[in-house]
């Protein structure tokens, strides 16, 4: 069964929630955890929001999801809405949050986010090694060891500052995500969740907005 983050404190709970299945690999157990330089993680150059105001002409586009949200303020039709927006059917470019894809190699983010982040790691139950957790600034990595590597396991956006590829983020409403992505889609509790061959897309919904959304791996993989 997949198991379910606990937004408040992702780093601490998630982990215990993964291994807590494991009961034969409790007493190797051993969390090792790395404070970087300064305590808190924080905002890494890539991730940071520039300082000066932007101009006219630097403003970013509304995204699907704020064009959605604006037009249920106004009282649009959704309909009229999607169609407005042209949204396109979920492709495989919607399985990747920040860019980056499950199975693919954490080093890759190290390279194009950098090493300003905390991180935690444990003993894997399901392959030989240790999962790890590198958290950014709204954004948090889950690994699983391949070998000499650590592949992604499951990415979680945790802060509006991040968008999928279609523009949703946390705080966009569950009527917003369902008109961009469509209707292919099952529920899992409060989740709305599509999948792809290779992952999942998970929508957790509180009070009919997102309070966070994460890639992952299919389950048993």
């Amino acid at each position: 069964m997949r198991k379910k983050h606990i937004v408040s404190s992702f780093a601490a709970l998630a982990l215990t929630l993964v291994f807590a299945a494991c009961a034969d690999a409790e007493a190797e157990r051993g969390y090792a955890e790395e404070d970087r330089a300064g305590g808190a993680p924080s905002v890494s150059a890539e991730l940071s929001e520039s300082a000066e105001p932007k101009t006219p002409d630097e403003e970013e586009p509304v995204s699907p999801a704020q064009a959605y949200a604006e037009s249920e303020t106004r009282g649009t039709p959704p309909e009229e809405t999607v169609r407005a927006l042209d949204i396109q059917p979920v492709s495989a470019e919607d399985f990747r949050l920040l860019g980056f894809a499950a199975h693919q190699n954490i080093s890759d983010v190290i390279n194009a986010l950098g090493d300003d982040y905390a991180y935690s790691e444990a003993i894997s139950c399901d392959h030989d090694g240790l999962d790890k957790v590198y958290i950014y600034d709204g954004v948090e990595f889950y690994t699983y060891p391949n070998g000499e590597s650590d592949l992604i396991s499951e990415i979680i956006l945790t802060s509006d500052k991040h968008k999928t590829p279609a523009g949703v983020s946390v705080r966009d409403s569950k009527n917003a995500v369902t008109a961009i992505y469509g209707d292919d889609f099952i529920t899992e509790g409060a989740a709305i969740v599509y999948k792809s061959d290779a992952s999942e897309l998970w929508f957790y919904i509180s009070e009919n907005a997102v309070e966070y959304i994460s890639l992952a791996k299919l389950a048993g993989e």
